[in-house]
Formats: structure tokens, C-alpha cells, sequence
């Protein structure tokens, strides 16, 4: 299954229709969420082998707190999808990364936290129409509290 669908299930089953708080998600998962001085990488999950119970740690001197709810994101989609047992520690490059030459979990756990933080459903309605231009991508990084880059991407994606 697309990681997109996990994403999309974990919204229903938790009835959010509107923009999504990726911290009162992990709340309600019972998942922690620390920010700690880490090194090396940008988010840690530590787990239950073979549950979906862990602890979320983010890199607590990361400036934008865009960045720290995509890091969140990118662990839950570690923690909730199959296949994804062995993924912990995730460095800088990979998270908010598409490049093609990235491990396929980090780029599944990377479409998983697109998703949640930016449901397709949501940022149809804001971009349907829309040009290609600085301005479309602002309004979906302004709506979702998600970082330029994260809504560039996403804009791409969902648009001809």
C-alpha cells in the first residue's frame, strides 16, 4: 500500500477533517514527543519491536518549527507502516528529501508525512486552479505550517 493511504486512514480513524496537528496526533497515539540536544540527526524514533508504541525524539535546535512537524511526521510514518521496524535514527538528508537516490523507506516515511501534514484532499482545494508561482506554494506552507520546500513538493505533486 501507498504511504499516502496509511496517512489518509490514520486522519480518518482520528476524525480530522481540518489542518492537521501533528503533535496532537502523536498525542493521541499515546507516542511522545521530546524535543532533546541531538547529533548527527534531525529525529530519533525509539519503539516497542513490533508495536506501534514508541517515543519521539526531534532535534531541539532546529529553528523551524515546520521542520520539527515534518521530523514528526516522517517518525510517525516509521513507527505506523509495515516494513519500517528497523528505522530509528533519520540524518538531515533524509528527511524532507525526494531525491531519487534515497533508501525507499526514507522516501516512503517522507510521502507518509506529506500526506499528514498536507492532505490531499485540503491542498486540492487551496492549489486547483492555481499557477505555477511562488505565490500558490506560499499559501500552502502558510496554511499547513509546513516549510517551503515541503509545500514545493507537494504543490508539484499534485498539480499538472
Amino acid at each position: 500500500m501507498e504511504p499516502e493511504v496509511y496517512a489518509r486512514a490514520l486522519l480518518e480513524r482520528l476524525a480530522i477533517a481540518g489542518v492537521p496537528d501533528v503533535r496532537a496526533i502523536a498525542s493521541a497515539l499515546k507516542v511522545r514527543v521530546h524535543e532533546k540536544a541531538l547529533e548527527r540527526c534531525d529525529g530519533m524514533l525509539v519503539r516497542v519491536k513490533g508495536t506501534a508504541r514508541g517515543v519521539i525524539a526531534v532535534k531541539n535546535s532546529m529553528r523551524e518549527e515546520t521542520r520539527k512537524r515534518f521530523t514528526i511526521a516522517h517518525e510517525l510514518g516509521h513507527l505506523l507502516m509495515p516494513g519500517h521496524d528497523d528505522y530509528g535514527i533519520c540524518s538531515t538528508e533524509v528527511i524532507e528529501s525526494w531525491a531519487k537516490d534515497l533508501r525507499a523507506r526514507e522516501r516512503e516515511a517522507n510521502a507518509f508525512a506529506a500526506e499528514l501534514l498536507m492532505p490531499l484532499s485540503l491542498v486540492t482545494q487551496l492549489v486547483a486552479a492555481a499557477e505555477p508561482s511562488f505565490a500558490p506554494i506560499d499559501r500552502l506552507a502558510g496554511t499547513f505550517h509546513t516549510s517551503l520546500t515541503a509545500s514545493g513538493y507537494r504543490f508539484a505533486a499534485v498539480t499538472s
